[in-house]
């Protein structure tokens, strides 16, 4: 298991097992689909359960920053976060003042997120 999915290893390949079933039992995917369970159970192998979707590598991609629905955050107040902290003030401060965690402060200015602000 590999984060709740199956793994197949046949000889010196390891394939996930979804894949694998589809192969075995239906034949081979088209180029740039993935296969997933449609009960969305990650260790479901059942042929019947199998389904072909579009394979989409970076689909998170799109939406980091401020793209995301979820953010709670600006861009306007990354760059402030950003200003703070070159200023001297501490990771604690500016997570109490923009209330958020003092790691995502971290990360902020770290540019381990919102690398798309400059």
């Amino acid at each position: 298991m590999h984060r709740g999915y199956p793994v197949i290893e046949v000889g010196r390949d390891r394939l996930d097992g979804q894949t694998f079933a589809y192969r075995r039992y239906i034949g081979e995917p088209p180029k740039g689909y993935v296969i997933t369970a449609s009960c969305s159970l990650k260790p479901c192998l059942r042929p019947e359960h199998l389904v072909v979707r579009e394979q989409r590598p970076l689909a998170m991609e799109d939406r980091r920053g401020a793209r995301n629905p979820m953010a709670r955050l600006t861009t306007e107040t990354v760059l402030e976060i950003r200003r703070w902290r070159a200023g001297g003030a501490t990771i604690r401060a500016i997570a109490a003042r923009f209330e958020t965690s003092p790691g995502n402060v971290s990360d902020i200015c770290l540019r381990r997120t919102w690398t798309d602000v400059a």
